[in-house]
């Protein structure tokens, strides 16, 4: 049983993600049932083997936190109730969306006498404290005991990252034999990219003669939207260069309001894509952003990261230098990090790839090659799969 606020036919990167995975897993054997929130009016759906029931209400989570705070209780409070149900045998799977997965799963395997395993997405309290969202220290250290409980008594904890490894060790003191190194993976994969000059995506909004960058993806409270923007604005005179949102998320509105402010007409902005469109529009720059602000390394790893490197796309990250990205860039010479918040170093290293295309396709072709060794869904299928049928 996996429990995830995001799931199929939700179409954020989280839902993008976990869907075909869990469907691999179906197809390795096993019987996988999904307590999800609800996005659309039927309870029980299916899709591909894997059985989806959906919890709570039916809720625009992103209009405010109020909304948000009531999607996540109606979530948690019908997951448990389900929880309470689920035979001793069953394996129950978490991950960090909502936060407070981890309590009530282990609440519920009090009482059901079931073993769960927990895959950290994003890191809470210590994102929330990060980013001065949460401030008491009484509220922060009460969360994280309780989160200490939870996590001692999974049989496995997955992290995304190394950094991330890293924090949940020093923080709870969890044993290395606990934690798992589990990269991300794409949500679509190809056997061979797609190439700019055949974007349909590209065709359709003329940019066959543009040098496009890209940020696809959510654009929530671990992101500097405002960053590209101004860099957009410092290379509003090079008409070859245009930039492109794809995606939504509590961040974006500010960021269109300071576009908007600043008068820029070479940002291109789009919803969400579905998944069968993704590569397509993955397809659609020659090189992509990734945002992680200060001082949250290893309490989230930016899932759309692999996605541009299965769509061999060169990367220029605006993210601390000790996080899973950092590493990541540096490891395979696939593209440059930048310090957060430098819009400048960040216009100047786009005007270098646009100008120079032989290094451009040399980081590209390295990305891609970096996705197939490290990072494909077949070998993140791989190590879950290992995990289960170890324990």
């Amino acid at each position: 049983m996996f429990l995830t606020q995001v799931y199929y036919p939700d179409p954020s990167s989280t839902s993008q993600l976990f869907t075909p995975l869990l469907e691999k897993l179906t197809k390795d054997g096993f019987e996988v049932t999904v307590l999800a929130g609800k996005t659309v009016e039927r309870t029980n759906l299916e899709k591909n083997g894997v059985k989806i029931f959906q919890c709570g209400f039916k809720i625009d989570q992103k209009k405010n936190l109020f909304f948000r705070f009531i999607s996540y209780a109606s979530y948690l409070i019908h997951a448990f109730w389900m929880l309470l149900f689920t035979d001793k045998n069953t394996l129950v799977i978490a991950v960090t969306n909502p936060p407070f997965n981890a309590q009530i799963i282990f609440l519920g395997s009090l009482i059901r006498k079931y073993k769960y395993e927990y895959i950290f997405l994003d890191i809470y309290p210590e994102g929330l404290y990060a980013l001065g969202k949460l401030k008491s220290k009484f509220i922060m250290g009460v969360w994280r005991f309780f989160n200490k409980i939870a996590y001692h008594k999974a049989q496995n904890l997955y992290c995304l990252g190394r950094d991330m490894i890293n924090l949940i060790s020093k923080n709870y003191q969890i044993s290395s034999n606990n934690l798992v190194y589990l990269p991300h993976w794409s949500a679509s994969e190809n056997n061979s990219p797609i190439k700019f000059s055949n974007s349909k995506t590209a065709k359709k909004l003329n940019l066959k003669d543009k040098f496009v960058v890209q940020y696809s993806g959510n654009m929530g409270i671990w992101h500097d939207m405002n960053t590209f923007i101004r860099s957009a604005k410092l290379l509003e005179d090079n008409k070859e260069i245009v930039f492109m949102f794809v995606g939504d998320g509590i961040k974006k509105q500010g960021a269109l309001s300071l576009a908007n402010e600043l008068d820029l007409k070479n940002i291109i902005w789009r919803d969400f894509v579905p998944i069968d469109e993704l590569s397509d529009s993955l397809a659609c720059c020659h090189v992509a952003l990734i945002s992680l602000r200060n001082g949250l390394e290893g309490i989230a790893v930016p899932c759309k990261f692999y996605g541009i490197l299965e769509s061999e796309r060169c990367v220029l990250a605006s993210v601390p230098k000790d996080s899973e990205i950092a590493f990541a860039i540096e490891e395979d010479d696939i593209g440059f990090r930048i310090e957060p918040g430098d819009q400048y170093d960040l216009a100047d290293k786009i005007r270098l790839l646009a100008n120079d295309r032989n290094m451009l396709k040399t980081m590209s072709n390295n990305a891609r090659q970096s996705y197939e060794k490290r990072y494909c869904i077949d070998l993140a299928v791989k190590t879950v799969s290992s995990c289960i049928r170890t324990n």
